[in-house]
């Protein structure tokens, strides 16, 4: 461990030194050392990052496809969602076994474990009401990891760890997505794959494997608040806060998602707030100059094209607004489910959203875009409550020591974030899905500790 802290850039206490530098601020004795005295246990780290790997590959697995490799593109999908589940799965548990709950607050991890058992249940119900196995698995694994994750992510080593590997997923990712874009992605069903009789390739893009692929990117923003509240200096920190810049070129250039663009800004926007206030360390021209780089920012961009469609999108004189279609699947689900939003559908827990959707497999719908709301259809007002307790936590006050530390800095300036997220966008509830939702959730495991950085 010495040695690896002799080599990082991270700042480190020394004994003869009874306060450590973070920024221009003295921190107390111990309060804030990124890195914990017990290092990630190594078999822990190598379930882990296997199954992120095995996740990257299953991400990519069209594109073998489109090379030419005949690959069984569905059966990779269900044994390698399944396959990645559990060795992170157990990566965590070996973590959380070896380093102890000891920093854990006992409300968090009661929620956590009510979680996991609520699950059990729940899948249990959702076999009894007849819902899909395959569909209701598939919802389980993911829900499962949100939990793990929260166990997990309050050990700071784990936070070290899985940020330098999704910086590296990251980057690795961005040459398959810029050769891609104009790559129309195979369609995948039950009878097999084949290539797409459809060619066109939209606005959007959102037919190309460049679009399949943007799992694999979705952790910038995160990587990028999280190199602004890092000590200064080091690669890693350069590498990250550059992901910020090209996920946001990617998501909004790119793909279009012009809604992303505000969920960027506002990531920005709380990690340099966030930090000066938290350190005392206030600077009345920093923030001036920031509203003016955002206003001329904002002033700019309402000059150009790309404004008016958005403009067109949210209040559209015909009435066919961005909204109009979340309001329409909102006004199904409610009269679909009824009463039952309370108790839920169990796993695989669907509805009829025919009359907002338009097509016929909607009349068995599984999702709703209106975020949180798809807890009520899955496991009703407990499973909802839980995920909303786990995420309210982040409103307690904390000492200032606590606010200090890198990591519990960063999930402060993501809470605003998260928290308009979770409401807007939708859940999905895959395997697939937990490399997506490994920022979030790391992000509210911290919430969960106690007062204590260490």
């Amino acid at each position: 461990m010495q040695r690896f802290l002799k080599h990082s850039n991270i700042p480190t206490f020394h004994e003869e030194n009874p306060h450590m530098q973070l920024g221009s601020v003295a921190i107390p004795t111990g309060t804030t050392n990124l890195h914990q005295q017990q290092p990630l246990p190594p078999a822990a780290k190598r379930c882990i990052y296997f199954g992120l790997l095995v996740i990257v590959l299953v991400t990519v697995r069209k594109l073998l496809f489109v090379c030419g490799v005949p690959v069984p593109v569905r059966l990779i999908s269900q044994l390698g969602g399944f396959v990645s589940f559990v060795f992170l799965v157990l990566g965590m548990w070996m973590l959380n076994r070896v380093t102890g709950v000891g920093l854990i607050r006992p409300s968090h991890l009661w929620l956590a474990r009510t979680w996991q058992v609520l699950l059990i249940a729940l899948f249990l119900y959702g076999m009894a009401r007849g819902n899909s196995v395959s569909i209701a698995g598939k919802e389980f694994i993911a829900l499962w990891f949100f939990s793990a994750t929260w166990l997990a992510g309050t050990n700071n080593e784990f936070w070290i760890a899985i940020t330098k590997a999704l910086t590296i997923i990251f980057y690795a990712s961005l040459p398959l997505i810029f050769f891609s874009t104009d790559i129309v992605a195979p369609v995948t069903t039950y009878s097999g794959t084949s290539e797409a009789e459809y060619q066109y390739i939209g606005v959007r893009r959102t037919n190309t494997l460049a679009y399949e692929f943007r799992p694999l990117i979705g952790s910038g923003m995160f990587l990028g608040v999280w190199g602004l509240v890092q000590p200064k200096g080091g690669k890693w920190r350069t590498l990250q806060i550059a992901a910020f810049a090209l996920a946001f070129a990617i998501q909004v250039g790119v793909f279009k998602f012009r809604s992303s663009a505000g969920f960027f800004l506002l990531a920005g926007a709380s990690a340099l707030v966030v930090r000066p206030i938290i350190e005392r360390r206030v600077r009345i021209a920093f923030l001036v100059s920031i509203v003016i780089a955002f206003s001329v920012g904002l002033g700019a961009f309402f000059m150009t094209e790309a404004s008016n469609v958005l403009l067109n999108r949210i209040a559209n004189p015909d009435g066919n607004s961005m909204f109009t279609s979340r309001i329409a699947e909102l006004q199904s689900y409610i009269e679909s489910i009824g009463l039952e939003m309370a108790v839920g559908r169990g796993l695989g827990g669907h509805y009829n959203a025919q009359a907002a959707i338009g097509t016929d497999h909607a009349a068995n719908w599984h999702t709703v875009h209106l975020g949180l709301l798809v807890f009520t259809l899955k496991g009703g007002l407990p499973l909802l409550t839980i995920f909303m307790l786990v995420l309210a936590s982040g409103f307690l006050p904390r000492p200032r020591s606590w606010l200090m530390h890198p990591c519990n800095m960063a999930a402060m300036a993501l809470l605003p974030v998260m928290v308009l997220q979770f409401c807007l966008v939708p859940f999905g509830l895959s395997p697939m899905s937990s490399i997506s939702y490994l920022p979030p959730m790391m992000a509210m495991a911290r919430f969960g500790r106690t007062n204590n950085p260490e």
